[in-house]
């Protein structure tokens, strides 16, 4: 019974190496990730298949915010300003 999840896993990574394979084909970032963990994966493939996760990560600057910089925070002196119009 345990065979059974471990087919259908090797088979849904055969089926994205062949997606892969196809002319123009892609995958998403997890897709190719899977494919690279797995031993069945030609090596020739590999070296594709992480420049294409490289080129889909998104390297955004890390800035500390202040306390009082939460997302969706709104200020008290901020909501006093927009009550008197200010």
């Amino acid at each position: 019974m345990a065979q059974a999840p471990e087919r259908q896993k090797q088979e849904q990574l055969q089926e994205y190496l062949h997606c892969w394979q196809l002319p123009g084909g892609r995958l998403a970032p997890d897709q190719a990730r899977a494919l690279l963990a797995w031993d069945g994966t030609p090596d020739e493939e590999r070296e594709a298949l992480k420049e294409t996760i490289r080129a889909t990560e998104q390297q955004v600057e890390a800035k500390p915010l202040a306390p009082n910089q939460r997302r969706g925070h709104v200020g008290w002196l901020d909501r006093i300003k927009y009550l008197l119009g200010r």
